[in-house]
């Protein structure tokens, strides 16, 4: 019984463990795309 409890409880925390690291990935690429963009920006008006 006490096993099943924390079997559940390791399995759920594994999962919010990769959704956050899904998340934060998701937020890198975005922020990286962003820089991106305000550099391509950037470069353009200085040209």
């Amino acid at each position: 019984m006490v096993n099943c409890f924390v079997l559940n409880a390791l399995q759920i925390n594994r999962l919010n463990i990769l959704n956050l690291h899904q998340k934060v990935i998701f937020l890198t690429e975005h922020v990286e795309q962003g820089l991106l963009l305000a550099f391509i920006a950037a470069s353009d008006t200085l040209n």
